[in-house]
């Protein structure tokens, strides 16, 4: 355990430090739990959800929005 958060912690120093950019995005289902606690400790706020945005095994999901800006990182 542990290894999702440090995993993103090196991606978001590459992606804001290496390769410049100001904001990174990432969609998840809503459902997923750890994920989104997960983007939570490291900076990721929610923007926003979609309801029903996916088709997956005969059921609708939806999905959260997230983001994270390099000056809150």
């Amino acid at each position: 355990r542990g290894y999702g958060t440090e995993l993103l912690n090196w991606s978001c120093e590459y992606i804001f430090n290496v390769l410049g950019l100001h904001r990174c995005e990432i969609k998840l289902y809503a459902e997923n739990i750890p994920a989104l606690r997960c983007y939570e400790k490291v900076g990721f706020s929610l923007e926003g959800r979609e309801k029903e945005c996916r088709f997956v095994d005969g059921q609708w999901k939806d999905c959260l929005n997230m983001a994270l800006l390099d000056h809150e990182w």
